[in-house]
């Protein structure tokens, strides 16, 4: 049976009139911010773009191997099979493949968190929340970051390495996905 917990608060017609101009003037100020920021992003994306094709008028496709020593400082397109050259192991689960990558998901028993609101309006203006939390135990896989957070509290530094590491494995994930979309006009595909 899940645990709960239930919360009653109250909002005076005053708060919520507060709360109502301070979201007003928020709303603005993002309203402006993004303006700003889609003009960036837009100049941006047309450098990009310029780039790009200028990068497709003068790109040279080469074979995988030999290496060619005449496209020494090229911009050059390869295409070809990634092998591996040794197994990969993990030592802990004693398992070895011959991969490019080998990736453990873990799992941990944990709390889930439900949350539930029920909102009331009372005579005068107010407003009554009730929030209802249910909590019960399940097996999630655990994020990169929860497990670095985990190795804090017992090692700190074996801690710090597994951030680092996940975060470097996000980047190349987030940068090899960029590189799976379509090529534009006038580049060959990847």
């Amino acid at each position: 049976m899940p645990d709960s917990f239930v919360e009653t608060t109250s909002t005076s017609w005053l708060s919520r009139i507060v709360g109502l101009i301070a979201g007003v003037l928020f709303g603005i100020v993002f309203v402006i911010g993004s303006i700003v920021l889609l003009f960036w992003n837009e100049g941006r994306a047309v450098q990009t773009a310029r780039s790009l094709s200028e990068g497709g008028k003068v790109v040279v496709d080469a074979a995988p191997a030999p290496v060619d020593p005449g496209n020494e400082g090229r911009l050059v397109h390869v295409t070809g099979d990634a092998k591996a050259g040794a197994l990969i192991a993990d030592p802990t689960f004693v398992v070895s493949a011959p991969a490019l990558r080998l990736v453990r998901a873990a799992e941990m028993y944990q709390w889930q968190e439900d949350k539930r609101e029920e909102t009331h309006k009372s005579i005068g203006g107010s407003e009554q929340t009730v929030t209802t939390y249910t909590y019960k135990k399940v097996w999630l896989v655990a994020a990169g970051i929860v497990i670095a957070l985990a190795w804090f509290w017992y090692r700190p530094l074996v801690g710090i390495a597994v951030l680092a590491v996940g975060l470097f494995a996000g980047i190349a994930l987030h940068r090899l996905a960029g590189r799976r979309r379509a090529a534009p006009a006038g580049l060959p595909a990847a």
